[in-house]
C-alpha cells in the first residue's frame, strides 16, 4: 500500500524547535501511518486497534507531603517500584544503558539494589569528543555497584543506522546518540 508522503510534517520537522510536534505528535513522515502518542499504549488485534492513555500526572496527590524528608521517601520509593517493574523476575541476566550521567547510574545503582542476585550488565557508548566523554563515570559506577561493564565503541555506519532506524520509525530519530550507536547497544545488550 502506498502510505504517501506528509510534506507538512516534514517541513515541520526541518524547521526549528519542531513546532508541529505538540499540536500534531501522532504524525509521521507518511500520511497513512501514525505513531503512538507518549505516555499511551496501542493495542492491535484482527478487528480494531485501540489506544489508551497509561500516564496521568496529579499532582494534588503530593499536597499531604509537608517536608523535604517527605517528598525525599515517597520520590525514594516510586523510583525503585518504576525502576522494579522494568524487569520480569524470571530473568537471570539483566543490563542498562550507563552513560555515566546522574539518570542512568541511578536507575544502574538502584537495579543493583534490587536484584543483588542477578547478573547485571552495564552498557556505554564511549563518546567520540573528549568534551562530552563521561566514560570515567560510568566506569566508576559499575565498579561500584559491581556490574558486568561493557564498552561500546560508535560504529561507523551512520547512514546505514539512519536509514534502517527511519524505515522502522518511520520518521528519523530526534536522539542524543546516533542510531548506530543505538543499534550497536542494543545488538551487543
Amino acid at each position: 500500500a502506498d502510505a504517501g508522503l506528509n510534506i507538512a510534517k516534514v517541513v515541520s520537522y526541518c524547521s526549528p524547535y519542531h513546532p508541529g510536534f505538540i499540536h500534531d505528535a501522532s504524525s509521521t513522515f507518511f500520511s497513512a501511518i501514525q505513531t503512538v502518542l507518549p505516555g499511551h499504549i496501542l493495542t492491535v488485534d484482527a478487528n480494531k486497534s485501540t489506544s489508551r492513555c497509561y500516564v496521568a500526572f496529579q499532582p494534588e496527590r503530593w499536597s499531604n507531603l509537608k517536608s523535604p524528608h517527605e517528598y525525599t521517601e515517597v520520590l525514594r520509593s516510586k523510583f525503585f517500584k518504576a525502576v522494579g517493574q522494568c524487569i520480569p523476575s524470571e530473568l537471570d541476566n539483566i543490563g542498562f544503558h550507563l552513560s555515566g550521567g546522574l539518570d542512568s547510574s541511578s536507575v544502574s545503582s538502584v537495579a543493583r539494589r534490587l536484584w543483588r542476585e542477578k547478573a547485571l550488565h552495564t552498557f556505554h557508548i564511549v563518546a567520540q569528543s573528549q568534551s562530552s566523554n563521561e566514560t570515567e563515570y560510568a566506569e566508576a559506577v559499575a565498579q561500584s555497584i559491581g556490574s558486568f561493564h561493557h564498552l561500546i565503541h560508535p560504529p561507523s555506519n551512520d547512514l546505514e543506522a539512519l536509514e534502517l532506524s527511519t524505515r522502522l520509525l518511520g520518521q528519523p530519530e530526534t536522539n542524543f546518540l546516533s542510531p548506530a550507536s543505538n543499534h550497536e547497544i542494543i545488538s551487543s545488550a
